[in-house]
């Protein structure tokens, strides 16, 4: 996993203090199911949206933060964009 190799010991020193590299990633990937399935369920409510877009829009720019941008992250560009979309869709006009 080259990208794990660019991310600073201070951010990797305690993810694998409690669990192996692995069942985070498993961890990380299942909660990317459920975040996208937070995101197409109709009947959510707004607040879970509107808390799970922030969510993952602070995750994408620190990925993109951490890692820069290249041809594996690149997409998360429009990734970060549709997910501020949707951040801000929540809200109600009055």
């Amino acid at each position: 996993m080259w990208y794990l190799e660019r991310l600073p010991s201070w951010m990797l020193d305690p993810i694998t203090a409690y669990i192996t590299l692995e069942k985070f990633l498993f961890i990380n990937g299942v909660s990317e199911v459920v975040f996208g399935m937070i995101f197409i369920l109709w009947f959510t409510p707004r607040w879970a949206v509107k808390l799970v877009s922030l969510f993952v829009a602070l995750k994408l720019a620190i990925i993109l933060w951490l890692i820069g941008i290249d041809t594996v992250t690149f997409r998360d560009i429009g990734l970060l964009g549709a997910t501020l979309a949707v951040f801000a869709s929540t809200y109600r006009r009055h």
